[in-house]
């Protein structure tokens, strides 16, 4: 598949890249132009760059950034594999445990809700989450409870989901 948009920061700022990204890449470059004592230097991809700057696409890179730090710190930073094919391999199976995982996580989510939805628990029962004579909804952070409104309660007391 053909990539459509390069988006990069200001140090890959370059007229040569960006004539290789549009000319020979058909694609479009969104890299932030570099100033010089408050001058563009010359290129007319450069200028054209500076002119008609597009944020809101600039920002979907952050997006990018995001999605790459989770899969370094759950799956490290490092490849096994010493071949290149199976490097790839490697990256698109992080992929794709990444991917199940968040799906899980949506999935025990959506049930726990439900369930809750499904009982017409108001109130949760403090002896049951090992918090003796504190008032679950209305309890600080010290007790180790949500402190978001009943609605929003989907999260870890204890180290267990309730």
């Amino acid at each position: 598949r053909k990539t459509a948009c390069y988006v990069m920061d200001k140090g890959y700022d370059a007229e040569t890249l960006h004539r290789q990204i549009r000319e020979e890449l058909g694609a479009d470059s969104v890299i932030p132009v570099r100033t010089w004592q408050g001058r563009i230097r010359s290129g007319t991809y450069r200028q054209e760059m500076y002119a008609n700057f597009d944020d809101e696409r600039y920002r979907e890179r952050n997006k990018v950034e995001t999605a790459f730090s989770v899969l370094k710190r759950r799956f490290g930073e490092e490849l096994k594999a010493r071949k290149y094919w199976y490097q790839v391999k490697e990256i698109k199976i992080k992929v794709i445990l990444h991917n199940l995982t968040k799906a899980v996580q949506t999935v025990v989510i959506v049930v726990v809700w439900k369930e809750f939805n499904r009982a017409g628990i108001s109130q949760i029962n403090a002896d049951i989450l090992g918090v003796k004579g504190v008032d679950p909804l209305n309890a600080t952070r010290s007790h180790r409870v949500c402190p978001y409104p009943v609605e929003a309660r989907v999260c870890l007391i204890k180290n267990r989901l309730f």
